[in-house]
Formats: structure tokens, sequence, C-alpha cells
């Protein structure tokens, strides 16, 4: 076979989640086996949860499928749909590849701890002797803590209860989320969040009149429903400060506007401002703004109201990123503002405020020391003020559970020294690893508010 090309007698190895948007896998075997000769192919199949089985059982009769990459949500529920399971993937009760025998037996095996401990000893680091800390207990989580014992003979640190008590004590649990923020809200949080909620056996009701992306592009609107806007900051955009910098060219939508506003796209709809009410004695105690010579109050009831939207449970909320250029006092009082009217709008949802980190480049290092570090002081500080007398104020604190690795590379060639020279395109929305990671940090927040445990 030519490379790259795929015939009838091409193997296919399903690479089975959801989403698909951060799958590496066909990037890194299909290359592989071409260059080896292999006449195999390694297929992106996003499914979600609840077709989940179906799909498995339909996949398998196929007869030219060899096995199946498992990630995100499934890994757990894999488990259950194989004839035999490696002492790996029973341990951990869970499983990430799948074989199917010649006689049609289908075998499951876990081999994500063993991975990262060859890639830990192969950077030269030898973890013998050593104690480790594992933070979680999901599919990945319960292999490395049987890893973590065998490799460095001492038990691990783990932190991983409550992620084990979502799975068992969520059930069948339905919540309603109302998520506002901007671009890094918008690319794939909310689907990923979505996905690991899902397979926690939660049923989240998404809230909004705009999809968010279930990949990395703006535009994309296949994701949950939220008010996910790009670029826009809580000054300027949501409190309407400030409607001239290219963020909302479409302006104020205005009272009678509905209909109008939800018979455009995306895109268009991103552009203008739903929740700003001419009605200044509504109930809305945010500041007035002018726009266009008339008066408006941000107000979130009222926007609720106009689009027939149901109360919320939990409200996520993270804007800032974009008022990184604004004196902190005037975030201070807009973010002060947003929180206030959205306890006004929802008085008994929790609320949770969250941030992402930034990537250790130099730009990012000299905005996260100063201007955004400022941000997300004036965050923190917020909540340990306000929390004092609204205790389902939260504070969701995602970029201490990211690391940096997780931006976009565009190149990564190594210099005469042999020190990779590898560039970011951008260094401000998350990718891959670190995308997951606050995904995910929200996903647990969320389980433990339906648990009760704060």
């Amino acid at each position: 076979m030519a490379a790259g090309m795929i015939d009838g007698n091409t193997t296919l190895i399903a690479h089975l989640g959801y989403p698909t948007g951060s799958f590496k896998a066909p990037l890194i075997y299909n290359p592989y086996f071409a260059s080896i000769g292999v006449n195999a192919v390694v297929v992106p199949m996003g499914v979600q949860a609840d077709a989940y089985p179906q799909v498995f059982a339909a996949l398998f009769r196929l007869t030219n499928i060899r096995g199946a990459l498992v990630t995100m949500p499934h890994k757990v529920s894999t488990l259950a749909m194989l004839d035999e399971v490696s002492t790996a993937a029973r341990i951990a009760g869970a499983c990430n590849a799948v074989l199917r025998r010649p006689d049609g037996r289908l075998v499951g095996d876990m081999f994500d701890g063993e991975g990262f401990v060859r890639g830990i000893r192969r950077k030269g680091c030898e973890i013998a002797g050593r104690r480790a800390l594992v933070v979680g207990a999901g599919g990945v989580g319960l292999n490395a803590i049987r890893l973590a014992r065998l490799v460095t003979g001492q038990a691990p640190i783990v932190d991983g209860v409550a992620e084990r008590r979502m799975r068992v004590g969520c059930g069948s649990a339905a919540v309603g989320i109302f998520a506002q923020g901007d671009s890094i809200a918008n690319r794939q949080t909310l689907a990923m969040v979505n996905a690991y909620l899902a397979a926690w056996g939660v049923s989240p009701n998404w809230i909004g009149t705009l999809a968010s992306s279930a990949t990395l592009y703006a535009d994309d609107a296949s994701g949950p429903s939220g008010e996910c806007r790009e670029g826009w900051a809580a000054y300027g955009d949501y409190l309407g400060f400030d409607l001239s910098d290219g963020d909302v060219p479409g302006g104020v939508v205005p009272v009678d506007g509905v209909a109008a506003y939800m018979a455009v796209g995306k895109m268009a709809r991103m552009q203008r401002q739903p929740f700003l009410n001419t009605d200044l004695g509504a109930g809305s105690a945010a500041p007035i703004v002018t726009v266009g010579g008339v008066q408006h109050r941000y107000d979130l009831a009222f926007y609720r109201t106009r689009f027939g939207l149901p109360l919320w449970d939990v409200h996520l909320l993270n804007p800032g990123m974009n008022d990184y250029l604004e004196s902190p006092a005037n975030y201070r009082m807009a973010l002060g503002a947003m929180i206030a009217e959205a306890r006004r709008a929802a008085p008994l949802a929790h609320i949770v405020l969250w941030q992402t980190v930034m990537p250790n480049t130099p730009a990012a290092t000299l905005a996260t020391a100063g201007q955004f570090g400022a941000v997300r002081q004036t965050l923190v500080e917020l909540h340990r003020e306000l929390s004092a007398s609204d205790p389902k104020l939260h504070l969701c604190s995602a970029w201490a559970h990211q690391t940096a690795e997780g931006w976009p590379v565009a190149a990564d060639a190594a210099n005469a020294l042999g020190v990779s020279r590898a560039t970011m395109p951008e260094w401000i929305h998350p990718g891959d690893a670190a995308r997951e990671q606050h995904a995910f940090a929200l996903a647990c927040t969320i389980a433990n508010l339906i648990l009760g445990n704060f």
C-alpha cells in the first residue's frame, strides 16, 4: 500500500471518545504505520456517553476492525463490554485499549500509567524510593495509584476521594448550568465539562442563547449552550461601558429585537449585546451606561425573561481575561456588579468564579505577574469578601490545576546546542492538556456542588 493510502485491505483501529478535537493518536500512529509498511489506520470517532454502548457493539461487528483506543469519557464504562481484561485494567477499573482476537473475543488493557512512568524515566528521573502524589482517582488516576506503589515502593498520597464519590453519588442528577465568559470558555471548555459530568452520571441542561464550540474554532456551534463571547470584557462589554472596541459591532439588542437576534447565526449573535435593559427601574443595581444616547443597565433577570430561559442551578462566571488592560478599580467594580446581578437573577443558584492560567512564555510571564495577575488577585479578593455573606458563591482555582505545557506549539526544531526552539503562536488560549485540566477542575466543582460537599 502506498504511504497514507487506505484500501480494501486496511485494518481499522477506532479512537473512541468525546470531544475529538484534542485527539493526538491519529497524528502519532498513522505516520508510523505508513513508515513501517503496516496497512492500518487510526480513525477518530466522536461518541457521547448515552450512545456509547450501542456504538461500541456495532463497531466490533465490522470484519476489518482490529481494536480501539479509548479515551474520555468511556474508559470506565468500556470494562463491562469486554470478554477479558488485564490486571492493570481490572485494578484501575478502567480501560484505554481494546484488542479483538481472531476468535472475536475483546480484550482490554490500561497502559496510561506505564507510559507515564516510561516518559519520566526517559527524561532521566528515577522515581524508585520516592513518594508520589496522585491527584484524581479517575480511569488514569486509579492505574497511577497502582503503579506509584509498585515503582516507588511506597504508598502514594492520593487526592481522589471526591472524584470516587462523584461516580457513585451523582447518580442521574440533572443540573441547569449557565456559563458566562469569553473565548476561553467558548472554545471547547463547556464541551469537555459536559463530557466529564456525563461520565459521572450527571445530566447537564446548558442554558443560554449561544452554542459554544466543541473544537478550537470560535465559530463552531456544536457544543453546549451558554453565553461565552469572544473578546468580551466585564467592564467594557458585559456592563456596556465601551462597546466601540470592535467586539460588539451589532450594538444592543433592542427590547423588540429578540426574534431578529435569534434568527441570525452564532457569530452574529456574539457581536450583539442582549443583557442591557432600558428600564432602569426593573431592579438591577448595575451602573447606568449610555449607549447610542440611551441609558441602560446590565440586567441578567431581564435577559433570562426576554429569552424565556429557565432558572439555573449553577452559574459559571469567568470574565476577566480581556479586562487585563482595564484599571483594577474598573474591573473590581464590573465583576462586583456582575456577581450582584447574578445573585439577584437566580437567588438560589451556586455562582462559581474561575479563571485560567497562562503558559510559560516571556509575554505571558509579564502579563501574569503584572496586569493579568492583578485581575486574578481581584477575583480572589472579591470572592473572599462576598462569600462571607453568600455561602453559595464559590471560587474554582482552575489556574492552580493547570500546566503550561498545553498550549499550541508551532514548531519544535532544536538549535545547534540541542535546545528546543519551540514557538507558541499565541499565549492566551489554553490548548490540549491545559484545557482539559481547567475543564476537569470545573466539572469536579459542579459535581461536588451536586453532592453537597460545599
